[in-house]
This record gives C-alpha cells, sequence and structure tokens, in this order.
C-alpha cells in the first residue's frame, strides 16, 4: 500500500470501478449479483476530492461592484449588493468561470457574533436569464429577512469566452469515456464549484472558517449533496428536483455520486425539494431515494409543478431550510400517513406533530391516466384534526396516489412540507421521457 500515493491508489479504483459499468445479459442459471460486495471499490466523494482538487486552479476573486441597496423585501433596511467573478477549475483544457451576487446587511456586525459567524447560504442558479431571477427571488429575501450572507452563484458557469459551460455539459460524458475515469460527470464537477464558491466566500469574508448551507436545482441540487460528503464546511443541504436513482443489478458509472450510496459521508440535514410532475424521472422514485437512507430527508412534494426552479413554495422553503438549519426553527413531521377504503369512500389519515404552528394540512390526490404520471392533476382536500390524527374522506372512487402535505409557520417564517407520494392501485409506471419543464404533448422542433 505504501508504494502508492493516495492519489494513485483512487485513480485505480476510479479505473476499476469504470471497467464494470457496463454488464452483457446474465444467464438464467447465473450467480445473483451481488451488489454490496461489487460496490465496495467504487469511490465515494470524499476519496474523490483528492483527485479532482488537482483541476482546481487560482480563484482570481475579483470584485466588479459594491454598492448600499434598499431591501425589496424589507425598504427600511439597507444590503450590501457585491457582484463578483472567480474561477473554478479547468476541464478538457478549458477555464470553468463563475459570475456571483452576494447580498448581506449593510451593517453586518451581527454577523460577527458568535453564534452567527461564519454562517452564510449558497445558492446555484442557471445562466441566462435564470440568474437575476435567483438572485431577486431566492437570494434576496434570505439576507433581508435572515440576515445571514447569501451567496448566489452561476454553477456551472462560463468558460473564458463567455459561452455557457451549461450547453456544453455533455463534455464531461465524453471525457469520462475517453479516460475511463467516472469522476467526469456533472454531479462532481459542480460540486467542485461549490467547493470553490465556499473558498471564495470565506476570502472575501475574511473568515477562518465557514457554516454554509448549499444548495440549487436539478444538477445543482444532486451535487451540493456531493459537496457535503467532500467538504466538512458544509452545515445543510436543499436539493431540487432530481429524482435519479441507482441500479443494484449492476455498477453504473454515476453511482459515486448517489447520496444513498455515499450516505456514510453526509453528516448534516439534507431537504428534498421536489415535484409531482418532475422530469426524466420514473414517478415515485423519491420513494426509493428516501428508502435507502438511514437519515431519511426532509421532504416537499410540490403538486402540478414541473421541473422547474420558479415555484412560490421553492422561494418560501428556501427561507425555511436557512432558518431552520442555523436557527433552530422547528418544522412538522408527518407520520403514519395512512388510507382506508370503505364502502363507498377511502378515507386518508396522517399524524402531524412538531412545534412550529399548523396552519393548513391537505391530502393531495391523482388518478392516473397516463403510465409516466405525466401532466396529471391533483386535487386536494382539507384535513381535520379527529384525536391524535388529520383525517378527511374521499367519496367516490379510489385515486391512483395520493400524499400529505402541511403548511406552517414558525419565527415568523412560513413553509411547507409533505409526505412521500403513497400508490394505491396497481396503475403502471414508466419512466417518463425527458422534456425539461415542457409538457407531454410538446415536441422538439424536427
Amino acid at each position: 500500500m505504501c508504494a502508492l500515493t493516495e492519489t494513485a491508489l483512487v485513480i485505480l479504483l476510479i479505473i476499476a470501478s469504470g471497467s464494470r459499468c457496463a454488464h452483457a445479459e446474465r444467464p438464467p442459471n447465473a450467480t445473483p449479483f451481488n451488489f454490496e460486495e461489487a460496490s465496495r471499490n467504487v469511490p465515494k466523494p470524499r476519496e474523490l476530492w483528492s483527485v479532482v482538487k488537482q483541476h482546481c486552479v487560482p480563484l482570481d476573486f475579483r470584485v466588479q461592484s459594491d454598492n448600499f441597496v434598499a431591501s425589496d423585501t424589507d425598504p427600511s433596511q439597507k444590503l450590501r449588493k457585491v457582484t463578483a467573478h472567480f474561477h473554478s477549475q479547468v476541464i478538457g483544457g478549458k477555464r470553468w468561470g463563475h459570475r456571483c451576487v452576494i447580498l448581506m446587511p449593510a451593517d453586518n456586525s451581527r454577523n460577527l457574533t458568535p453564534e452567527r459567524k461564519g454562517k452564510v447560504v449558497i445558492i446555484g442558479s442557471p445562466p441566462r436569464g435564470y440568474f437575476p431571477v435567483h438572485v431577486e427571488k431566492y437570494g434576496e429575501p434570505i439576507a433581508a429577512r435572515l440576515g445571514y450572507p447569501t451567496m448566489v452563484l452561476d454553477n456551472p458557469g462560463t468558460y473564458d469566452d463567455s459561452a455557457d459551460i451549461e450547453r456544453d455539459i455533455g463534455i464531461l460524458g465524453k471525457l469520462a469515456k475517453e479516460t475511463g475515469q467516472n469522476y467526469y460527470n456533472m454531479n462532481c464537477q459542480l460540486a467542485v464549484v461549490y467547493i470553490q464558491a465556499m473558498n471564495a466566500f470565506q476570502q472575501f469574508l475574511g473568515l477562518d472558517d465557514l457554516h454554509a448551507i448549499v444548495g440549487g436545482h436539478s444538477k445543482r441540487g444532486r451535487s451540493a449533496v456531493v459537496v457535503a460528503a467532500m467538504d466538512d464546511r458544509v452545515a445543510g443541504v436543499l436539493e431540487m428536483g432530481n429524482e435519479g436513482v441507482y441500479r443494484t443489478d449492476m455498477i453504473q458509472s454515476h453511482l459515486s455520486f448517489h447520496h444513498g450510496f455515499f450516505q456514510d459521508q453526509v453528516h448534516v440535514p439534507v431537504f428534498y425539494l421536489g415535484a409531482t410532475n418532475e422530469d426524466g424521472y420514473r414517478m415515485f422514485n423519491v420513494n426509493l431515494m428516501q428508502e435507502r437512507l438511514r437519515t431519511p430527508m426532509t421532504l416537499e412534494i410540490i403538486p402540478n409543478y414541473c421541473h422547474s426552479n420558479f415555484s412560490e413554495i421553492q422561494y418560501m422553503d428556501w427561507l425555511m431550510w436557512v432558518a431552520h438549519v442555523f436557527d433552530g426553527r422547528p418544522l412538522t413531521r408527518i407520520t403514519e400517513v395512512a388510507h382506508e377504503r370503505l364502502a363507498d369512500r377511502t378515507v386518508f389519515r396522517a399524524r402531524v406533530e412538531g412545534d412550529a404552528k399548523v396552519q393548513l394540512v391537505r391530502a393531495w390526490y391523482v388518478y392516473a391516466d397516463d403510465p409516466a404520471w405525466r401532466d396529471l392533476m391533483w386535487y386536494h382536500l382539507l384535513m381535520d384534526r379527529v384525536g391524535d390524527h388529520y383525517e378527511v374522506p374521499l367519496f367516490g372512487k379510489i385515486p391512483d396516489a395520493f400524499l400529505v402535505e402541511v403548511g406552517d409557520i414558525a419565527q415568523g417564517i412560513p413553509g411547507y412540507v409533505s409526505s412521500l407520494p403513497q400508490k394505491l392501485t396497481d396503475a403502471p409506471v414508466v419512466e417518463r421521457v425527458s422534456r425539461g419543464s415542457f409538457p407531454k404533448l410538446w415536441e422538439p422542433p424536427r
């Protein structure tokens, strides 16, 4: 062992794991595939960091503007708004650059107290028109309402010629095939961006340490969980809209970057904020994601929303999660979710517990006429407290699925949490064809 450096050993493990990514059909009488044994040497994010950090470059952090502005959320207070740029890594011979906006109270003295010092929020945003919306709808309210320094970050960013890396993200798959190294994966390279963002934020604030809540949507969400495994400065994660799961009958090249696989390296709370009409994933994947975790995620599955970033519940729940992780805002727990079929009705039940004030409890139900469960309309019923549970009957035909959602408030911050969706019938479920945030009847131009 001593003849190999740590980095060289990890590289060998990566190459070895990559060679097992494809398997031919197994003969009928073959020995069952032993996933636990086969995955034992697949590297996890903490081990991979010693390799991927070699692609990092100097930050070259540069402030482009630094102003005091009136808060839109609370016009009575001033915020410091800093626009800056830094670099993270070189991939395939091209350097990745990232614009960012930092928002914080004009008087930041409160954040220098022992109980708040070093606590920051980093929100990953897509490029172009998405970026200013993330600044206004995610970043500004957190900085204004909760007072923590908040960075909105362009991730994956742009090349030196200003071309969007988002549109060239396929280069990572190409490099993975050419090199046999599975760390060329968007959930790894975008994690490196977050780590460099923490370095830049820490440098800007002049701090010796940092405690960051990190998150974003889709690839920016999955990679945020990877960061929690790689870097101990992460205090919490918010993952939105990414319900990819790994197979256990083979070793896939992306196995290293699934939360369920590397969960032993994640020691911070994780919030999954999804939608009933998620793109490109099989309905109920989130149930499998949660089932594989020894420490369950907090959940909100937004009814009748798609694979996108612009739900008011998303903005609200970011505030709620930051307040929970940093300020101890209590969260409502939904347990004992169940249904009972009577003669002419289906009764939905759940136990709702916690120190937050419950404002609303709803059962959302759906009838599925599409095996992909795409573009379905979920309807809601208000649930009433009956003894130590909430319940409500639905008269008529049993639905194909339901979930329970709670709206609550604590510390002046409202939010939503939900149960997992519960499947009630044998309605078929197939993989959704990926269409981004477009409906199922949309077709690309020919």
